[in-house]
């Protein structure tokens, strides 16, 4: 009997079914992408629990293993990481470099303070570099997405000591052409029309510049970058970093420290605190972010507040300017010693005075007015100013140019010193 012949319809059937059976055997084709399913929500939230889970319990290889497998955040993990652990270089190349959230990591930069001056110097030159003008370009053209941006430049400070010796002339070209490329970048940006992110990058690199520069003046005020890493202190240096430069020369004035004073007043740090001209100096060159175009736009100001010292002597307002005269200096001179005379309680024959018949002071050559006593100096005004037995301090002085010198180191050191 011959068998039946099966219908189109039938036959269609039967092959949709082998078509769909043989689908299921044979293997899937890896190198096509496979379907991506939207983000279950609670699958989600269920994995980041696991993964906080594992950071409480101090898993961080499995807590990155879990982000890296769900695509989540690893931020948190190197957040905690960098938290739990002492700030040093290594630290700072291990996980706060592995942040990627902008804000944080310029926050742990500015706000976090090291226990030993290598870690507090790196510290603020990574987050120095996060604020260049390649994060603020990046910024501005909205490619930034919140991230720690860092400049792709050459950077001259990671170079190798060895290299700079053995090619100079190949460094200098380098350096040639990033001074170009940052003259460019820095054409490029709008400084009147910066977005509310990039006047708060802005902010921060200031800040930063401002810490680095108080950390080598705080340097310098140890002794050089060697001795400072035996007597470097966090604590102290947590609150002289950003304390008003006059607030500072006051204290170091009171202790009588010459020194410090005197660094403080060559490495002003844009402070307001030199009276008369001074041979300043810079850290270094003077940042695009510290152009009075970016200062006008910040609305902020170059100069410490300095209007507490004359709050309670508001009489000494008069002595208050960049070129005083030498009879004024003589002025605030003797208001100055009978400051000074009126509060030490000692006899006449104590403290070496004479008076005349006019009833006026007469010192003997015993000039040291200062709180800050000046001792290495004592010397220094009998021989500039010429003085004789009984010499009048306001006659005092042959030559205007050295007693002017003189006597305003006084001003400066003194009437810090005598505010409270």
């Amino acid at each position: 009997m011959a068998p039946r012949r099966r219908t189109s319809v039938e036959l269609r059937g039967r092959a949709g079914c082998e078509k769909t059976q043989i689908k299921y055997c044979v293997p899937l084709d890896h190198s096509s992408p496979p379907a991506v399913a939207d983000p279950d929500p609670a699958a989600t939230s269920h994995n980041a629990a696991q993964i906080e889970i594992c950071i409480d319990n101090e898993e961080y290889g499995e807590a990155l293993s879990l982000a890296q497998a769900y695509n989540l955040d690893s931020d948190l993990v190197y957040q905690r990481q960098w938290r739990k652990s002492t700030v040093s270089i290594a630290s700072i190349q291990d996980y706060l470099s592995k942040i990627c959230k902008r804000s944080w990591v310029l926050h742990e930069c500015a706000e976090r303070v090291p226990e030993n001056v290598d870690a507090t110097k790196e510290l603020l030159q990574y987050g120095l570099k996060g604020t260049d003008l390649e994060a603020l370009i990046a910024i501005g053209n909205r490619k930034d997405g919140g991230r720690f941006i860092m400049p792709g430049d050459l950077d001259i400070d990671d170079i190798p000591y060895e290299d700079i010796l053995s090619g100079e002339e190949e460094l200098k070209a380098k350096k040639e052409a990033e001074n170009r490329k940052r003259g460019e970048l820095l054409a490029s940006v709008d400084f009147s029309r910066l977005t509310l992110e990039q006047k708060e990058l802005c902010r921060s690199r200031l800040k930063l510049l401002s810490y680095l520069d108080r950390l080598e003046t705080y340097e310098e005020i140890l002794g050089g970058p060697h001795a400072a890493e035996q007597k470097y202190d966090a604590e102290f240096f947590k609150k002289f970093r950003s304390q008003n430069i006059l607030i500072s020369a006051r204290n170091y004035a009171r202790e009588s420290n010459v020194q410090a004073l005197d660094i403080l007043f060559t490495l002003d740090d844009g402070g307001e605190l030199v009276l008369i001209p001074w041979d300043e100096q810079r850290h270094r060159e003077l940042d695009w972010c510290e152009a009075e175009l970016c200062r006008a736009t910040l609305d902020q100001s170059v100069f410490d507040d300095d209007s507490f010292l004359y709050e309670g002597a508001p009489e000494l307002l008069r002595f208050r300017t960049a070129a005083p005269a030498i009879e004024l200096l003589t002025d605030w001179y003797q208001s100055r010693a009978k400051h000074i005379d009126s509060g030490s309680r000692q006899t006449g024959r104590e403290r070496g005075e004479e008076r005349g018949p006019d009833s006026e002071f007469r010192w003997r050559p015993v000039i040291v007015l200062t709180v800050p006593k000046l001792r290495q100096e004592a010397e220094e005004p009998r021989r500039r100013f010429g003085l004789k037995e009984s010499a009048d301090v306001g006659q005092a002085g042959e030559t205007e140019k050295d007693e002017k010198e003189f006597v305003g180191r006084g001003i400066k050191v003194c009437e810090i010193s005598q505010r409270e």
